[in-house]
């Protein structure tokens, strides 16, 4: 069966399908495939570009600077991994916010050219026009709606609760100093925020549970440190109430253990839809 390809009018996209090696390497643009369907976003600039699909992400790259910023905050946010396409940055999109750019719903934008591609190659058609800043930010916008970081945010709110409940707890009924309590109110809230990413947020590595809590209770040290001196200094310094503090020290601390946490797992991506086919 052929794969095929797809490029879409904002001059940006690409998709590519096909079959376990189907598609081979091509050493002079560094392209690498595997078996599941894949999404490139690219400029008209873009040279070298690398992709390496895993779990259903996709790796975009870019020269255009303003999609550099863009990839820059969705790299940070959406937990996108290490890989750099050789003199380009490089990042990804899940699949679903690639997919709906593709459908007829998205605004705009629709398919324009589909071709087939033989056995054993891996060109692409790379289009002319440059992106425009309206499809990236649409493109944005799409990611936000099925990233990892919205179900890690909602957990990591709860997670909130959970530590702001143990340590006016310690407070209030063991008359606790607030920095002293928050030992115990982080670890349960860690305890609490590990239970519900392990199930909902992350796909699970091969590493055992117990394994992923040390990993994830150490990546959490930096969290940890932010919350205690923030209690600490913002109380006995500034007079800060103590639960004001310890939300301040908690939201210094989440960017740090998010970006983090993806050493430990890897972004779970909802299941797309089958795309609707042009005629």
């Amino acid at each position: 069966m052929p794969s095929e390809s797809a490029v879409v009018v904002s001059g940006e996209v690409a998709l590519v399908k096909s079959e376990p090696n189907q598609i081979k390497q091509d050493l002079n643009k560094g392209l690498k495939t595997g078996a599941k369907s894949i999404l490139v976003i690219f400029d008209s600039n873009l040279e070298n570009i690398q992709i390496n699909p895993t779990e259903g992400v996709t790796f975009v790259a870019s020269k255009n600077w303003f999609a550099k910023l863009v990839n820059l905050f969705l790299r940070f946010f959406f937990g996108l991994g290490p890989q750099f396409a050789p003199f380009c940055l490089a990042v990804c999109f899940s699949r679903n916010a690639a997919i709906y750019a593709l459908n007829e719903e998205s605004n705009g934008v629709k398919l324009l050219v589909k071709c087939a591609l033989k056995e054993g190659s891996s060109t692409l058609f790379v289009p002319s026009r440059v992106p425009s800043l309206s499809v990236l930010l649409r493109f944005v916008w799409s990611s936000l709606f099925d990233a990892s970081l919205l179900r890690y945010m909602a957990i990591g709110a709860s997670g909130v609760l959970v530590n702001t409940l143990v340590l006016s707890v310690q407070v209030v009924l063991l008359g606790l100093k607030a920095y002293l309590g928050v030992p115990l109110a982080f670890e349960s809230s860690v305890l609490w925020n590990f239970v519900l990413n392990d199930r909902f947020t992350f796909i699970q590595k091969k590493s055992s549970k117990l394994l992923r809590f040390c990993k994830y209770n150490f990546s959490s040290a930096g969290s940890f440190a932010t919350q205690f001196l923030a209690v600490y200094f913002l109380t006995n310094y500034a007079h800060f109430h103590y639960i004001f503090a310890s939300l301040l020290g908690i939201i210094a601390g989440f960017l740090l253990n998010y970006s983090l946490s993806l050493k430990i797992w890897i972004p779970r991506v909802a299941q797309p839809t089958p795309n609707r086919k042009s005629g």
